[in-house]
């Protein structure tokens, strides 16, 4: 039962949990802007969102790689 409820499983658990509400507020708000959203400006400013917390995710997950490994 300890195993279950060391730090690092915590840890883990929060951050699945932060990161999966990340990606829910993310795809919310770009349907909405694609979805609703007038013409291309809209559709160009959630493509850059996209983009952006997509390189953010990725750069989080390669340093915490660094960190874990290291």
């Amino acid at each position: 039962m300890e195993v279950l409820v060391s730090y690092a499983n915590l840890i883990a658990i929060a951050g699945i949990v932060i990161l999966t509400i990340y990606w829910i507020h993310i795809f919310i708000i770009l349907y909405h802007l694609i979805r609703f959203g007038v013409g291309t400006r809209p559709k160009q400013a959630a493509f850059a969102l996209f983009a952006m917390s997509s390189w953010l995710f990725i750069m989080l997950i390669l340093s915490a790689l660094s960190i874990i490994f290291l």
